[in-house]
């Protein structure tokens, strides 16, 4: 099989199963509570992501590790500023600094 046809199929594969999604669940009413919870389901996906990214390093947790601390001046930066550019140049900085 080719790799073309590979990713051929993957990619219909993919829309095949959003789509079903929104097929099903188009026109469903969902409840307010529901619609309120999903707002957050993104940021929740996305911080269980970096978490883990951070606090594992060959499988073991380590509380301690210059991506830890990378990410902790990272949190704060942009918890003050609120802005991508300062948050990533502070976490770069401090994970060279002590990597």
């Amino acid at each position: 099989m080719s790799q073309w046809l590979t990713i051929v199929i993957i990619g219909l594969l993919t829309f095949g199963i959003r789509y079903s999604f929104i097929a099903l669940f188009g026109n469903a009413n969902v409840p307010e509570i529901i619609k309120r919870g999903l707002r957050f389901v993104p940021a929740a996906v996305l911080a269980a992501i970096i978490a883990s990214e951070l606090a594992l390093n060959n499988s073991q947790i380590e509380l301690f590790s210059p991506k830890m601390a990378a990410g902790g001046i990272a949190i704060i930066v942009a918890w003050y500023t609120r802005q991508v550019i300062p948050t990533l140049v502070a976490g770069f900085i401090v994970f060279l600094l002590l990597n």
